[in-house]
């Protein structure tokens, strides 16, 4: 709590008269309400920042009053400028309040009566509502009893004019004492070891007296609480000085002040240009020096010390003089609410009859020296000025201190408030709110690397107040520093804080913006706005607050081209051109008369020009485009195809520029490609190894065969073979199985065959063969147990089954991985009787039905299974056109045939059923398939068919793995 108490030194039986004050007024009384307090006249051309009071004439030009009043302060005073005599105001402005003359304002500018706040008025020729006459009194008595206080601060003039004064380091009162010749002509001024909050009091003395010259920057952060006193000066010079405190020097006359004051000033006259900063004296001064005009020179100082809820607590000393005999403090409407006290002894109330005072008293013994005094009263009265006495024999003076007025109504508990100002605009006021009624956000414009300042005016509060803030920019929608995790889901922010207060008091919550330049991107209307966001959440009693600041991004836009092509062409080729132009903002680019943005492309020699199409606007034949409006991050794109000439190195080059707004960057609006034009060439086709694997029938082994060497290979063959006791073991093979006389591929290394012999009681079986490609190794096993079936030329892969041919039965098999036949369905009445080769594809299974003269091609629905064939399910494409077409199978979408009667390999049309020659082949090779990539080989790229053989009876195709 602050406390503050008016003091006066009088003598024996007098009693000096004073100003009431209220709770928590500035000792300065009304003079503290003011930047400037002056009695008399005032002339300046600079300002004041805060309210102004004169009580003579005032003339002032290019001068202004209030700019810096606190939005508290606004609300608070109505009347700002206030001049007892008549004014003249050339020109300036008043920021807020009204403008109150006792005389003449006939001076008074139309400029400045117009530039008042609204509401705001000049009155004139009225009764002002300051007693100048009375305040004079209260400040020279105020600015004498100031200079009757006992100095704890250390006065050291370490160099002629170099002063250093150093405080006590606990006092809550520093007191200088200064002489005012020497302060006059110094040249360094520096304070030291002073207390936190500690109010600094220099008196200085000396009829001319001032400060010039110097320094005293080591008072900044004590500028509320620092007085100087200048008790004794009717003459003040202040010159080339920053005076950082209030100036009392209620005698004295100011001539040609220059420089600057953070603080009030008070003084009799005032003549010059001094800046007027408004830094309101804060300071407490809580004690009363009381002096007895006897033969001692006997004096005491009384402090109030504090209040703890009803307690209320002085300190008593003797200064210098005669013993102490009794203190009383008169707080006569208090006498029926005390309930305690301490000390006990020597305390008394009512009516003094050596004095006729009427308060409570305390008898000291011979030697007291000093001690403290409390009382407790039975509730929260007010604080007042009362006053105090000191008596020592028969002399006694009294003066006046702070204490209880207990004819006001005891205070109720006050309830908890919140004010809030952002930037000094109060959250509430009409004028300016930070938000509506509906909750809508205010905008506040051009935030460019400053900081918002959130005041929060804190009273009575019990418990912290809590807030957290956030800064987003909603306009960016590319991206921002990081997530705010548990501010609001989802929410990227720029930067954020948090903190608590946890007792009344005035704070700010500073919120730091970055430049403009990194407000990330602006809106996507392309009308340039760049968007900032502030959420503020704070706790009872104070209400969450959101704001916005923006502004406008220059009327430009940046318009870019890029352009691409081949890096290379042959001539005859046609040449595809892709120019993209973007609008990279932050304005669109529009259309004006007619004329929208341009895009030119000069086409180089030796192309012909094929077609340009743009994806918006039009476009000659010599490549001149109106591509119309390109709003903000939106392309458009022209395709430009010539048919190239010549062979060399030919360039095109591509402009764009806006219709409006201007262009901001014009290094980005042209775009070139260059391309290389050769010759035809005539491209070599690659030999590449292929590997094909085949089982011999004659000499009952495995062969594999290297189209690009010649050469043969022969695996070492070894099978599976299940022992009496069930185990399986791998043993070298004496021979490879016979009469198998197709294999088909299935996966990598992994082959499957049939054995079938041609005899009416005869069986299958399906085997696999694993190639290991690192050992060249062939591993031979049986899957699953024989089944019905003979004569099988083909077998093919399709869909996790295997389809095979009974040539004998005139069958189509189904057997699955396991080696168990699923089904076998009779083609026969369908047109089927002698099928050599199969090929599976996409559902649908062809059938090559061949004798010695031709072979027909069929196509067999398998999609849905073989138990319902009927006629629409087999279909008879045609005639092939050779015999003995013992192999099928597909090269991505091209069915090839094989046959061994006439040696040919040939690819099958799907729609006519007719082959076309392709090539002769050789040797006598049964079943093949491509072997699969392996440490010395790579097979075919894809879309080239490889086979062996004369006699060839099923043949594959596996492409290469990328």
């Amino acid at each position: 709590m602050k406390r503050y108490c008016l003091f006066f030194v009088v003598f024996l039986m007098a009693f000096v008269s004073f100003l009431p004050m209220l709770a928590g007024a500035s000792v300065l009384g009304t003079a503290g309400e003011f930047n400037t307090f002056i009695f008399g006249d005032y002339a300046c051309t600079s300002d004041a920042e805060g309210r102004v009071a004169v009580g003579g004439n005032m003339t002032v030009s290019s001068y202004s009053v209030a700019d810096k009043l606190t939005p508290a302060e606004v609300a608070k005073y109505v009347d700002t400028l206030i001049v007892g005599g008549n004014l003249t105001f050339t020109n300036g402005r008043v920021y807020y309040g009204n403008i109150l003359v006792g005389g003449s304002a006939a001076g008074v500018s139309s400029s400045v009566i117009s530039g008042l706040a609204a509401g705001a008025q000049l009155i004139a020729g009225e009764p002002v509502p300051i007693d100048f006459t009375a305040e004079k009194t209260y400040l020279r008595s105020l600015s004498a009893q100031l200079a009757q206080l006992p100095a704890n601060g250390k006065v050291e003039e370490r160099w002629s004019g170099g002063f250093y004064l150093i405080g006590d380091g606990t006092s809550a009162l520093q007191v200088f004492n200064l002489n005012g010749t020497k302060i006059l002509s110094a040249n360094t001024f520096i304070v030291e070891n002073i207390p936190t909050g500690a109010t600094v009091l220099f008196n200085i003395s000396g009829a001319s007296a001032g400060l010039k010259n110097m320094s005293m920057e080591s008072l900044t952060s004590f500028q509320n609480t620092t007085l100087y006193n200048f008790y004794q000066a009717t003459t003040l010079q202040l010159s080339g000085i920053a005076v950082r405190g209030s100036v009392l020097a209620p005698f004295a006359v100011v001539n040609n002040p220059q420089g600057v004051i953070w603080g009030t000033i008070i003084a009799a006259s005032w003549n010059g240009m001094m800046q007027q900063n408004h830094v309101p004296f804060t300071g407490e001064i809580d004690s009363v020096v009381i002096k007895l005009n006897d033969n001692k020179d006997s004096q005491y100082k009384i402090t109030f010390v504090e209040r703890d809820g009803n307690t209320w607590t002085y300190k008593v000393e003797e200064l210098k003089g005669r013993s102490l005999s009794h203190w009383d403090l008169g707080i006569s409407s208090c006498l029926n609410h005390i309930t305690g006290y301490t000390p006990t002894t020597g305390f008394s109330q009512g009516t003094d009859g050596s004095t006729g005072f009427i308060g409570i008293k305390w008898d000291l013994a011979d030697k007291f020296t000093s001690g403290n005094f409390s009382f407790t009263l039975d509730s929260d009265y007010p604080e007042d000025i009362v006053e105090v006495l000191a008596k020592a024999g028969s002399t006694y003076a009294i003066g006046n201190i702070t204490g209880p007025n207990c004819e006001s109504a005891p205070q109720p508990p006050a309830e908890p408030s919140c004010e809030l100002f952002l930037n000094g605009i109060s959250a509430v006021s009409d004028g300016n709110p930070w938000t509506s009624d509906e909750g809508n956000t205010a905008w506040w414009t051009n935030q460019n690397g400053e900081t918002d300042t959130i005041t929060v005016n804190l009273e009575n509060i019990t418990f912290p107040v809590t807030y957290r803030w956030q800064l987003s920019f909603p306009t960016d929608h590319s991206k921002v520093t990081e997530l705010m995790a548990g501010y609001e889901e989802g929410t990227m922010v720029y930067n954020k804080g948090e903190g608590e207060f946890t007792s009344g008091g005035t704070y700010n919550i500073d919120i730091p913006y970055p430049s403009q330049g990194q407000w990330g991107a602006p809106s996507l209307d392309g009308y340039g706005t760049y968007e900032s966001h502030v959420t503020l959440w704070i706790s009872g009693p104070c209400d969450d607050q959101n704001w916005d600041h923006w502004y406008k991004a220059p009327w430009q836009s940046d318009l870019s081209v890029t352009k691409t092509a081949p890096a290379q062409a042959e001539v005859g080729d046609t040449l595809t051109y892709m120019i993209t132009v973007t609008n990279n903002g932050p304005q669109n680019s529009q259309v004006y008369e007619g004329r929208g943005v341009k895009l030119t492309d000069a086409l180089p020699a030796g192309v012909t020009l094929l077609s340009v199409i743009p994806s918006q606007g039009s476009c000659d034949q010599s490549v001149a485009c109106d591509l119309g409006a390109i709003n903000y991050l939106q392309s458009a794109t022209v395709e430009v195809q010539v048919k190239v000439g010549q062979a060399g190195t030919i360039t095109n080059t591509a402009t764009v520029s806006p219709e409006r707004p201007g262009d901001s960057n014009l290094e980005n609006n042209t775009a070139s490609v260059e391309t290389t034009v050769i010759a035809p060439q005539t491209p070599e086709t690659p030999k590449q190894d292929v590997l094909l694997i085949g089982i011999n029938d004659d000499l009952d082994r495995f062969e594999i065969y290297n189209t690009a060497t010649k050469e043969k290979s022969f695996p070492k063959a070894f099978e599976i073979v299940i022992m009496d006791s069930g185990e399986r073991q791998r043993v070298e093979a004496q021979k490879v199985p016979d009469e198998i006389d197709s294999l088909v591929y299935v996966s990598e290394g992994t082959y499957y065959g049939i054995q079938s012999f041609e005899n009416p009681e005869g069986t299958s079986q399906l085997y696999k063969f694993t190639l290991n490609h690192d050992t060249t190794e062939i591993t031979i096993e049986k899957i699953g147990q024989p089944f019905s079936g003979t004569d099988i030329d083909s077998i093919e892969y399709g869909d996790g089954v295997f389809y095979a041919m009974d040539n004998n039965t005139h069958s189509l098999l189904v057997i699955d991985m396991n080696g168990n036949l699923i089904s076998s369905t009779n083609l026969s009445d369908l047109g089927l009787t002698n099928v050599a080769g199969l090929a599976y594809k996409d559902g649908l299974l062809y059938a090559s039905d061949t004798n010695a003269e031709n072979s027909s091609l069929f196509r067999i629905n398998v999609m849905n299974g073989l138990d319902n064939l009927f006629d629409s399910s087999i279909q008879y494409i045609g005639q092939i056109g050779y015999g003995q077409v013992g192999a099928l199978t597909f090269v991505d979408d091209i069915l090839y045939g094989a046959s061994d009667l006439q040696n040919s390999l040939f690819s099958i049309d799907l729609g006519t059923g007719f082959g076309t020659f392709m090539d002769n082949w050789g040797t006598a090779i049964e079943g093949i398939a491509v072997v699969h990539p392996g440490a010395t080989a790579a097979v075919p790229e894809p879309g080239t068919l490889v086979l062996i053989g004369l006699g060839i009876l099923g043949i594959h195709y596996v492409r290469r793995k990328r």
